[in-house]
C-alpha cells in the first residue's frame, strides 16, 4: 500500500521542535513493519487541526488521496491528522468513496476493519471534546489576567509593553 505520512505540531512558532521528525520516524518504522510503502510525507507545523486554520500540507494531502496517487494515510496519532468531525467527514468520504485506508501508530485505527472504523469515530469525538476544554481553560485564564490588571501571556505583547512583557 502507498502510503502518505501526515506529521504535525499546533504551537512551534519558531519552527523548530523535533516533534514532528519524531513522529515521521515512529511511522515510517510502523509501515516498514507493515510491509507499506511511504509515497511523501506532509507536514504541517505551528498550525491547529481545531481552529479551522488552512493548513497548506494536510490540503495536499486530501487532494493526493482523492486524485488516487496515495491507497491511504498513516498518523502518529488521530489527532495530528484531525480534530474536528467536518475534518473526518471529508475522510470518511475517502474512505467510504475510493477506498482509502487509514491507520495509525499509536491507536487503534485501521479503516479497513471494523474495530478501526469504531476507533476512528470514537477518537475524533475525544480529540473534538479536548481541544474545546483546552480552548476554555485559556480564555477563562486570559480573563482573570485581564480583571487582575496583568497583560495577555499570550501571542504578541500588549501595546505599550517591553518585550519581557511585564514593564510598561
Amino acid at each position: 500500500m502507498r502510503l502518505g505520512i501526515y506529521v504535525r505540531i499546533s504551537k512551534d512558532p519558531e519552527c523548530n521542535s523535533t516533534s514532528p521528525a519524531r513522529q515521521e520516524q515512529d511511522c515510517r518504522s510502523f509501515a516498514q513493519l507493515h510491509g507499506h510503502e511511504v509515497a511523501k510525507v506532509y507536514s504541517d507545523s505551528d498550525l491547529s487541526a481545531y481552529t479551522g486554520i488552512d493548513r497548506p500540507c494536510y490540503e495536499e494531502l486530501m487532494a493526493d488521496l482523492e486524485a488516487g496517487i496515495l491507497d491511504g494515510v498513516l498518523v502518529w496519532r488521530l489527532d495530528r491528522l484531525t480534530r474536528k468531525f467536518d475534518d473526518l467527514q471529508r475522510i470518511w468520504r475517502l474512505i467510504n468513496g475510493r477506498g482509502v485506508t487509514l491507520l495509525s501508530v499509536h491507536d487503534a485505527i485501521d479503516t479497513s476493519t471494523a474495530s478501526g472504523v469504531f476507533m476512528l469515530r470514537t477518537l475524533v469525538a475525544i480529540a473534538e471534546y479536548e481541544s474545546a476544554g483546552i480552548s476554555l481553560r485559556t480564555r477563562r485564564a486570559k480573563a482573570e489576567a485581564a480583571r487582575n490588571g496583568q497583560p495577555n501571556r499570550g501571542g504578541m505583547r500588549a501595546f505599550g509593553y517591553e518585550a519581557d512583557k511585564h514593564t510598561l
